[in-house]
């Protein structure tokens, strides 16, 4: 009785759309994207957004898309969960049956690394065929809007058929046809690079020419602008004209600073026992912040995320660095930063474990290595105690010249790099566990800290620190989940 009330609220709610007369007609359903594990479940919303978004786009024209909040609200009605049951077509077609959707839209999105695979199928519930599938990869989430709309362009507009399989895709033969077809590509602005199987092809506009049929890659690259990753099709005999608008990137939250890479000495004889032993590193080259993450910084996170946050009135100008933070805080800051300008975010996170994609283009908390490497001066180093100076006071906010207090940013002199505060002001939080036999066995190359430990490591020393903890080469440590008035952190990225 209840499903028969359901199907009469749809035949009466698509009324007007005149599509009575056929129960099924070319009513279309999208249901919820699957997500493989290695997909962080952070990008999930946006993912389902950009699907639903492009297949009302492309189909309004020929079919009559059901409305997100309807499906939704009809589900709940029937007391399934899309999510547990959409990930296989005989559910699918289950869910179609209770929608009174002739088609229903299914997609399936994997990663490896920073690199996402997009999975769409549609399928006919009458004849239970697929009508339509195709594969699009996007490097980074930046590039997959772009390769959703691919998807749903092809399997709505051409129902193009794919032979790709996600569990296969290595081991595709790839028929080699004697004639070639060519491929426009203008943007606007004009002079973006054009990057083919990932070589330098030319500059926009650029006419390729004598390409074998098949799908093609295409990276656009242009300073300033969003990067673009386009999967086009080759045709015998055909030019193909691509036209991109670039869209410029959003204007970065803060200033970074370049850190060249170079080999250096990590750890120090003059400190603690946990400083030896004296080790050579080799770092590849990084951005770091030019200051620590300020309060009016941080307060955007917090208000575009509804996080809770509560310092004293006397820690909260707008250019002091933020302070009552835990290690996890600081994590989740750096993947919100990274989707706020169009990054890929560097962790994922399953309840207490954070799990770092180290390719990733986002934002992260620097290794101990980095941390101390570019406190030094990297390359530049010429053997300063403290982060720019032998004199604590000249680059330090600290126990003897501070009222128990934190100061704005910038303040004090920068070091060789032009970094600010890495000397006191507030401790920094560090990617690595603590472990205080650490450099005995550390890695030379890129040393990524303990598989696992108790503590995280902080760096810096802060306004409430003697000279001692101010240095370089000093280790603090902490509890990922505690906080405190003079804990802070600043954040870096890989270089592009």
């Amino acid at each position: 009785m209840k499903k028969l009330i359901l199907r009469i609220i749809i035949m009466l709610l698509f009324y007007d759309l005149e599509i009575i007369a056929d129960e099924y007609n070319n009513t279309l359903a999208v249901l919820d994207v699957k997500l493989a594990n290695n997909v962080p479940e952070i990008i999930e919303g946006l993912i389902t957004d950009y699907v639903f978004d492009s297949v009302y786009q492309y189909a309004q024209k020929d079919y009559t898309v059901i409305a997100r909040s309807l499906r939704e609200s009809m589900m709940d009605e029937i007391e399934f969960s899309i999510s547990d049951i959409s990930d296989n077509i005989s559910s699918a077609l289950r869910i179609g049956n209770y929608l009174s959707a002739r088609y229903v839209i299914l997609t399936s999105v994997q990663a490896v690394d920073s690199k996402y695979s997009i999975m769409m199928q549609m399928v006919n519930v009458t004849t239970t065929e697929i009508e339509g599938s195709y594969l699009s990869e996007a490097i980074g989430i930046r590039n997959i809007k772009e390769a959703i709309e691919i998807c749903v362009s092809n399997i709505l507009n051409e129902n193009t058929v794919s032979n790709y399989d996600f569990e296969d895709t290595n081991n595709q033969e790839v028929s080699v046809i004697d004639t070639t077809g060519n491929i426009m590509i203008t943007t606007h602005p004009e002079g973006a690079a054009i990057y083919i199987g990932g070589i330098l092809s030319g500059t926009s506009p650029l006419l390729l020419e004598n390409l074998e049929p098949g799908n093609i890659s295409i990276e656009i690259k242009c300073d300033g602008y969003d990067n673009n990753i386009l999967n086009e099709r080759i045709i015998t005999g055909v030019t193909v004209n691509l036209e991109k608008i670039l869209v410029p990137r959003p204007e970065p939250l803060f200033e970074m600073v370049y850190v060249t890479g170079g080999t250096f000495n990590m750890g120090s004889i003059d400190g603690d026992y946990e400083e030896e032993p004296v080790h050579t590193v080799r770092l590849n080259s990084f951005l770091i912040g030019k200051y620590e993450i300020t309060y009016s910084q941080y307060m955007e996170f917090v208000e575009d995320t509804g996080r809770d946050y509560y310092a004293r009135s006397k820690w909260c100008d707008d250019d002091k660095p933020v302070i009552n933070v835990s290690w996890y805080d600081a994590i989740e800051f750096c993947n919100w930063l990274s989707l706020k300008e169009l990054y890929t975010p560097c962790y994922s996170i399953r309840g207490d474990w954070v799990y770092l994609n180290s390719d990733a283009d986002g934002y992260r908390l620097p290794t101990e290595a980095e941390w101390e490497y570019a406190a030094s001066g990297g390359i530049s180093d010429l053997g300063a105690l403290y982060s720019g100076s032998n004199n604590a006071d000249s680059v330090s906010w600290n126990k003897d010249n501070t009222h128990r207090e934190t100061h704005e940013t910038g303040e004090k002199v920068p070091n060789r790099l032009g970094i600010y505060d890495m000397s006191g002001n507030v401790w920094e939080w560090c990617w690595d566990w603590y472990d205080e036999d650490y450099y005995i066995d550390s890695s030379e190359v890129s040393p990524p800290g303990p598989v696992t430990g108790y503590y995280k490591i902080v760096r810096g020393g802060s306004w409430d620190s003697d000279d001692f903890y101010l240095r370089c080469t000093a280790r603090g440590f902490c509890s990922p989940v505690s906080y405190d008035t003079d804990i802070g952190f600043r954040v870096v990225r890989n270089i592009e």
